[in-house]
């Protein structure tokens, strides 16, 4: 959305949330300093220390599926914050790796938020490639990178 609205209290308050098509929400805590790609879309609330800004993703990145123009958030103090974003009617799982646990394979199609030490690889699984030319077989990414939002 182009608009957003900043909302403060003078006093103990909440407000309710809800996305514009069913599914779950997602609330993500962010480290001072950490960076977080969201699908464009899906963002829903975030924290006033969470700086809010468009990203052209370079061309590894965006062929993980979420696409070239995403969402960039940010922390822009020495705390954390929180940011929640949606998924479109599906259930999402958080995958964290590290260098310890190696890279994972996922469908290039289910990716909505990842942080921004991804690092990308474009294959097509063994006997996948074998169907390309018989029917439209989908492209997996091999991704490393601190977590990841399917």
């Amino acid at each position: 959305s182009v608009f957003v609205n900043k909302i403060t209290a003078n006093k103990p308050a909440w407000v309710a949330l809800e996305e514009s098509v069913p599914g779950e929400m997602v609330e993500c805590s962010l480290s001072p300093g950490e960076t977080m790609f969201v699908k464009r879309g899906r963002f829903v609330a975030s924290d006033a220390n969470i700086g809010l800004s468009a990203a052209i993703l370079d061309f590894t990145r965006a062929l993980s599926g979420i696409g070239f123009a995403v969402l960039e958030a940010k922390t822009t103090d020495n705390n954390s914050g929180r940011l929640f974003f949606g998924a479109d009617g599906s259930v999402v799982r958080k995958l964290e790796v590290s260098e310890k646990t190696g890279p994972i394979t996922i469908d290039n199609k289910s990716i909505i938020a990842f942080g921004s030490g991804l690092s990308c690889t474009s294959v097509v699984p063994g006997k996948v490639a074998k169907s390309i030319l018989f029917c439209a077989a989908r492209f997996y990414r091999v991704l490393s990178f601190s977590r990841c939002f399917v």
